[in-house]
């Protein structure tokens, strides 16, 4: 019965919740950030390509619910 009585009591800690963008609106983002990195015209095409095709896996994979990004890791 002491312990009950010494133990603390946890305090609750409120999460914030950020609502998650559409899948259309967040791959849309990203395409904006990529088109900003300027990758393309400072010859980093195999850095482009990787960027793009993960972009491209992420919005499949919400929208349709196919494991899209599974196989970007079997590769």
């Amino acid at each position: 019965m002491l312990y009950f009585i010494l133990r603390k009591k946890k305090e609750v800690e409120e999460e914030v919740v950020v609502p998650a963008l559409p899948p259309y609106e967040e791959a849309i983002q990203k395409l904006h950030e990529l088109d900003e990195k300027l990758l393309w015209q400072n010859n980093q095409i195999k850095e482009y390509y990787s960027e793009l095709t993960e972009i491209v896996r992420g919005f499949i994979e919400r929208e349709l619910k196919v494991p899209a990004l599974e196989s970007l890791l079997t590769n």
